[in-house]
């Protein structure tokens, strides 16, 4: 498979981006709003959304978990799994303010990521 790495900062034409994501077997990333990109992909995406395992909402203390990506991914026809990943704040020595940084369990992306070319081949047919 070849991977690409989306960066919003880069300053990539919404058409390019698009026309990427109509082709993609997978996209991962973390909750928010560009997971809706989805909606440019061929039914059979599979979805890994990462959710903050540490508590987020101040009267429940559960984790940050927003269902609304499963949602439009089932609506879609796509295959959606969500992941709890650890989220830190480290200080930006550079622009001299916080931001949050994603701990990914990389054994784990590894083994989802090969569980989807081994689901590849099994549904190319013979």
């Amino acid at each position: 498979f070849q991977l690409f790495v989306f960066d919003s900062d880069a300053g990539l034409h919404p058409v390019v981006l698009l026309s990427i994501l109509s082709c993609a077997s997978a996209i991962v990333g973390p909750h928010g709003a560009g997971m809706v990109n989805m909606l440019s992909a061929r039914p059979g995406l599979h979805v890994l959304e990462f959710h903050p395992s540490s508590p987020s909402h101040p009267s429940t203390g559960l984790a940050g978990l927003n269902m609304c990506m499963l949602y439009l991914a089932s609506l879609l026809g796509h295959h959606y799994f969500g992941a709890l990943m650890h989220l830190v704040e480290e200080w930006d020595e550079e622009e001299e303010k916080s931001r949050e940084v994603w701990e990914a369990d990389v054994s784990f992306l590894s083994t989802w990521l090969s569980t989807l070319n081994i689901r590849a081949e099994n549904e190319s047919g013979p």
